[in-house]
């Protein structure tokens, strides 16, 4: 059984992938097995144990849903409030879309407005001088019509929580969730330097990353917060368990854990992704759903699956590039075995080629990143450019172009495939929201959409 000789499976594909270091927690009903292997900081050469804390990135997101979930429990908010029922000065570009955008559509990413507003706002404070900075975002579709990855929308759910507790948004975290849970955690370099904490590591060979975490506003999105596997584990078993810890505590009523499994918006690309919930991620295995969520930080790398009808749930957290590549040999099988369910094969290219559709030459947009696509032959040239001084400038800033292949499309989408597999497996762009004069008007790559720069109206948003 797979679930046998962990170690040594985490050793060697830590070995293969040069991932720097790792923990991964395994869960069935009441049995638990944890494993920890390479190191936390290339430099020193600490080494990674099954008490270290890792950056959970955006894994946070799931939980700040259950946080809003526990005032939806309270009766003190409702899914489909307007935000600004909660956030009276609550503004972006667009005012109708500020006056529109409900609870619901944050905890969705459906709310549509950029989803990638990283601002440096110091530590005190941050989340409500964060709301005040989304006056300038711009809205990239009309609320509630499509699936773009929103991190802005879940620091105003963090502001929201503030409003409601009367506290910050990390006390709230630490006292309604993690404490009631039995897990420690922290969200701050105060806290990490005071434990066996991973440092993340960037580029190829790997190095210590220049910056140890996102900008501290974002942290109920997922900026900073850190927690052991155990830690990660502890939540899926109790959104298994209906609400409940191990010691029987009711964090959340079993209404809620149900309806943050129910799907709500689909996700565009053809990926085991096939759909939200509310913040959890349903991925499609066969005839099966497992509940997840993904976190990426500065060179930090989280993973979480949780089955409730087989009891599973897994945690895999990494500090290095190519971490892919342990959740595609390691976590995937660990899975399929596991659950029961198959491990879908990834896209790719079909038998015979697929023609090229020239709608989707243009240049597209989101936030600081330019997207420019030209055709080129059997298929296209996608450049991809960062805006100097930004973060994803800072994150990545390689605008190279690369190559991509049509492999499907039904006349009102189109989906390509890298021509190149990097870590086992091609990325994916769908361009869709075929316009009359036959371009398209939304490009969608990284769980982002971006809207066509080159044409208005946009199909989805409304003129103003």
């Amino acid at each position: 059984m797979m679930f046998d000789d962990l170690q040594g499976r985490l050793d060697a594909v830590l070995e293969r992938s040069g991932v720097p270091g790792a923990a991964l927690a395994v869960a069935v009903g009441d049995e638990l097995v944890e494993v920890a292997g390479g190191v936390l900081h290339l430099g020193t050469g600490a080494k990674a144990t099954t008490d270290s804390w890792f950056q959970i990135g955006s894994v946070t997101k799931v939980l700040t849903g259950t946080l809003i979930m526990q005032l939806v429990d309270r009766g003190v908010l409702g899914l489909d409030d307007p935000v600004r029922r909660h956030i009276p000065e609550f503004t972006l570009s667009d005012e109708l879309a500020a006056e529109a955008v409900t609870i619901r559509q944050l905890l969705t990413h459906t709310a549509g407005f950029d989803g990638d507003v990283f601002e440096e706002l110091g530590t005190d404070d941050a989340v409500r001088r964060y709301v005040e900075v989304l006056a300038d975002a711009a809205q990239l579709h009309t609320p509630g019509a499509m699936f773009s990855y929103c991190n802005s929308g879940f620091t105003v759910l963090g502001r929201i929580l503030e409003l409601h507790h009367g506290a910050p948004y990390a006390t709230i975290l630490r006292e309604q969730l993690l404490e009631p849970l039995g897990v420690e955690g922290g969200t701050t370099a105060a806290e990490a330097i005071m434990r066996r904490s991973a440092v993340g590591h960037v580029g190829t060979p790997p190095v210590p990353a220049p910056l140890w975490c996102l900008p501290v506003s974002a942290t109920p999105a997922g900026a900073t917060p850190m927690l052991t596997t155990a830690g990660l584990v502890a939540f899926g078993r109790m959104h298994i368990a209906g609400g409940v810890a191990a010691d029987g505590t009711r964090i959340l009523s079993e209404k809620s854990v149900f309806a943050m499994r129910e799907r709500t918006v689909g996700v565009p690309g053809g990926l085991q992704l096939g759909a939200m919930g509310l913040t959890w991620g349903l991925y499609e295995r066969g005839d099966g759903i497992v509940l997840g969520h993904n976190g990426g930080t500065i060179g930090q790398y989280a993973f979480l699956r949780v089955h409730p009808e087989s009891g599973t749930v897994i945690a895999l957290l990494t500090n290095g590039p190519h971490a892919g590549v342990v959740l595609r040999e390691l976590v995937e099988p660990l899975l399929a075995e596991l659950t029961g369910l198959p491990t879908p094969p990834p896209p790719d290219l079909p038998a015979e080629p697929f023609p090229v559709d020239p709608g989707v030459e243009g240049i597209y947009q989101h936030r600081d990143i330019t997207i420019t696509v030209r055709l080129d032959g059997a298929g296209i040239q996608v450049t991809v450019s960062t805006r100097p001084g930004s973060m994803a400038a800072t994150l990545d800033d390689d605008s190279r172009p690369t190559s991509w292949l049509p492999a499907d499309g039904d006349g009102d989408s189109v989906r390509f495939l890298t021509g190149e597999v990097t870590d086992g497996v091609r990325d994916v762009m769908v361009f869709f929201g075929r316009m009359p004069d036959g371009r398209f008007g939304f490009s969608y790559s990284g769980g982002r959409v971006s809207p066509r720069t080159d044409a208005e109206p946009w199909p989805g948003r409304e003129t103003r």
